[in-house]
């Protein structure tokens, strides 16, 4: 009897899983022009940073849930010329900070913050993220590294348009 309750129970749907939480994500964009969103797709989130003149920084905060597994950075303009490559291209997390030139898929050197959240000037680079970069439609998608953004509760990023106005 105890063994056809548990059955009974699991076709009742008692052995689903719960579904996760959306994450809640904040974005704090430095310059008024800018704007940032979240879309969907079928295996990854890509966070759409619109930038008209082709510099700028700002932070994604995770506000609640956690990140997806796989993350990419789409950057455009609101109109006009897109974004081909990045002289300069920096994103920061509470343990990693990357930064460099970032062209069609490219590394950028890294190294781990310390306790205080600093990079050494004098350390060596840890070593380099493989992201991958694409041009499309206008646009460049940055996908970062699968988990880069696990144990941290933000995302700063810094970026110049090689053709800025």
């Amino acid at each position: 009897m105890f063994a056809g309750l548990i059955f009974a129970s699991l076709a009742l749907g008692g052995g689903t899983e719960a579904k996760a939480a959306e994450p809640v994500y904040e974005f704090k964009l430095d310059k008024p022009e800018d704007s940032a969103t979240v879309v969907k797709e079928a295996k990854r989130t890509v966070f759409v940073v619109t930038s008209p003149n082709g510099i700028g920084q700002g932070t994604i905060i995770l506000k609640a849930g956690q990140w997806p597994e796989n993350v990419t950075l789409r950057f455009q303009r609101a109109r006009g010329k897109g974004i081909s490559k990045f002289e300069h291209f920096s994103l920061t997390t509470d343990r990693v900070s990357a930064q460099g030139e970032l062209k069609l898929s490219d590394k950028l050197d890294f190294d781990f913050l310390d306790a205080k959240g600093k990079s050494g000037a004098d350390r060596r680079s840890a070593g380099v993220l493989n992201v991958v970069v694409e041009s499309r439609d206008d646009a460049l998608d940055v996908t970062l590294p699968t988990c880069l953004l696990i144990g941290s509760p933000r995302l700063e990023l810094s970026w110049i348009d090689v053709l800025r106005r």
